[in-house]
This record gives C-alpha cells, structure tokens and sequence, in this order.
C-alpha cells in the first residue's frame, strides 16, 4: 500500500443525534449518528470563544450488533475509522465515516487524556532510559 493511500480517522466526542436502521437497495442495513466535539480557542480580541463541531459516523449491520450497546446519546466515544464520500440525488457531496472501532471513554479517562502536565514532567525520560 501506498503510504499516500491511507486514509483514517480518530475522533473523540459524545454521541449526538441518532437515525433508525435504514437499507440500501443491495439489502444491507446501516444507520447513522453523529459526534459532537466541543472545542474552545482564544480570538485575537483576546475573548474564549467555543465551537461545536458536528460528524458523521455510519455503522452497517454487524457493527450495529457490536456497537449500539456503546453508541447511546450522550455517551463519550472514541472511535476510529475512515472518511468516505458521496453524491445525494441532488448531486450534492457529501462526507461521513465509517467504523473500525469504537470504544467507550470514562469520565476519568477525559481527564487523563486532555491531562498534559506530563509535557513537564522529566520522569517519562526515565521509563524509555533516556
């Protein structure tokens, strides 16, 4: 595989809207949901301003067995897999993804995954026997 071939994602938010199964004219059944991630930043004013992002994630039948227990509204996810686009009837493009992976986040893993006061701490050196 060509290293310019690759194409994955991984996003960390809470699990927003949800659709009913649906069908595609082949018979295979898949539905989608979205992630909500939140981000703030600071403008050049000076001011915090937050954004709320919005994606797309689609799931087809087996992940659907493997993952809807996870996949509640208002659940914190992580999840792994692929952009994929498409043309609506309109002829419009569209983006969502498709899943590799999901996996529950707890709220102290939050915690520890937007933790980086170990960007400051030297004791990381010692564990690789730097």
């Amino acid at each position: 595989m060509n290293s310019l071939d690759f194409n994955g994602v991984s996003l960390i938010g809470n699990v927003a809207g949800i659709s009913d199964i649906k069908t595609l004219p082949s018979g295979k059944k898949y539905k989608y949901f979205d992630i909500c991630q939140n981000s703030k930043y600071i403008d050049k004013n000076g001011e915090e301003v937050e954004n709320t992002s919005f994606f797309t994630v689609r799931m087809f039948e087996d992940q659907i067995t493997k993952y809807d227990s996870i996949v509640k509204k208002g659940n914190w996810i992580h999840l792994v897999g692929r952009l994929r686009n498409y043309l609506t009837k309109d002829n419009v493009k569209k983006t969502y993804l498709t899943i590799d992976s999901i996996r529950e986040m707890k709220p102290k893993e939050k915690i520890e995954f937007f933790d980086y006061d170990w960007l400051n701490d030297d004791s990381w050196e010692e564990d690789y026997g730097i």
